[in-house]
């Protein structure tokens, strides 16, 4: 399984961000009516711009980057996946925007499959319906792609460091995500907002209460929430990661943009530290229980049930120094392609 030590990683990150500033410029030079993003190439140390007429392309050479036609800019593309999402809510599948393919990806899961194989009667509203969906995607022709996928994405309690169940310990956990400090004793961590809904108290490893949970937006959107630290304060790394046998990492501050191709990684109680490239940078996601997240996003890597909340990030400066810029939270895995859906900020 996908699982890259620091050696793989520097060499993917030694341009990665100067390559994104100059994606970046190129396509706000030319608008989002002339171009559909940009994504990175690693294996040719490059930065592709999608480009809709010659003009631009000659543009994005002229500064040294790679560029590609395409026929549909970013604003056609959001305007398309706008369409489905604001329309359709079908459980185990996501909707999202593949840069390199100049399209919408539509995602079914053998999990949806399943459920619509075994349905006896269409649903009372189309928008729960994965025929219904499919119908919808077919009419936009081959600007939309439907990717079945083996397995599922799912939300997982059982991942930074551990924080257990309590009542449940070592057998059902979530790692702590990002932890805060508010201030006159107010520390908190972050973690998925699946976890806080599922349960009410958490300890550490050694099984002694930690904190309660403090609130989650699981149901309105985001797979975000927080834990109440209640803890030993000597015991509250504030601003670390740590990647287990890989040391310590030290959050320098947030990101809330991934795109295509960036090379990001996590770290997490079950599967431990692992990195990856972005697939899809924003993709809306309905698990099985029928909550939907926005603003997500899938990388390769590597996850399993546990995982839930880890922190993802990318490294400052091309470079291993120690210091990450946080993306995430980890949400959901699908161990049978080594893939995390990762909730963005």
């Amino acid at each position: 399984m996908p699982h890259f030590v620091q050696v793989n990683s520097g060499q993917r990150l030694s341009s990665q961000n100067s390559r994104i500033a100059l994606g970046k410029q190129l396509v706000n030079r030319l608008g989002e009516d002339r171009t559909a993003s940009f994504w990175l190439d690693q294996e040719n140390n490059t930065v592709v711009v999608a480009v809709l007429d010659e003009d631009g392309a000659n543009q994005v050479r002229a500064l040294g980057a790679v560029s590609q036609r395409v026929t549909r800019s970013w604003n056609e593309l959001k305007a398309i996946e706008g369409s489905l999402t604001g329309r359709f809510r079908v459980k185990n599948t996501g909707i999202g925007i593949d840069m390199k393919q100049n399209c919408v990806v539509l995602t079914v899961t053998e999990a949806a499959e399943r459920a619509e194989r075994e349905r006896t009667a269409r649903p009372s509203n189309d928008g729960e319906s994965l025929s219904a969906l499919l119908e919808a995607a077919l009419a936009f022709g081959t600007a939309v792609r439907v990717e079945y996928e083996a397995g599922s994405y799912e939300p997982a309690i059982r991942g930074g460091g551990v924080i257990m169940v309590e009542g449940q310990c070592g057998s059902n956990w979530c790692s702590a995500g990002v932890l805060q400090n508010l201030g006159n004793g107010n520390k908190r961590i972050l973690t998925a907002g699946h976890c806080t809904t599922a349960a009410s108290y958490w300890d550490n490893g050694s099984c002694s209460r930690i904190g309660y949970s403090l609130w989650s937006n699981y149901w309105a959107g985001s797979d975000m929430g927080a834990i109440q630290w209640t803890g030993a304060a000597s015991s509250f790394k504030l601003g670390e990661i740590t990647l287990y046998e890989y040391g310590t990492a030290y959050i320098l501050g947030s990101h809330s943009s991934v795109w295509t191709g960036e090379w990001v990684c996590k770290s997490g109680y079950s599967t431990h530290y692992s990195c990856g490239d972005v697939v899809i940078p924003s993709t809306t996601y309905t698990y099985p229980d029928g909550a939907t997240i926005y603003d997500a996003f899938t990388a390769n890597v590597y996850c399993r049930n546990g995982d839930s909340g880890s922190p993802v990030f990318k490294w400052e400066g091309g470079n291993l120094s120690g210091y990450v810029w946080w993306n995430g939270l980890v949400s959901g895995c699908n161990p049978n392609l080594g893939r995390a859906l990762v909730q963005g900020l």
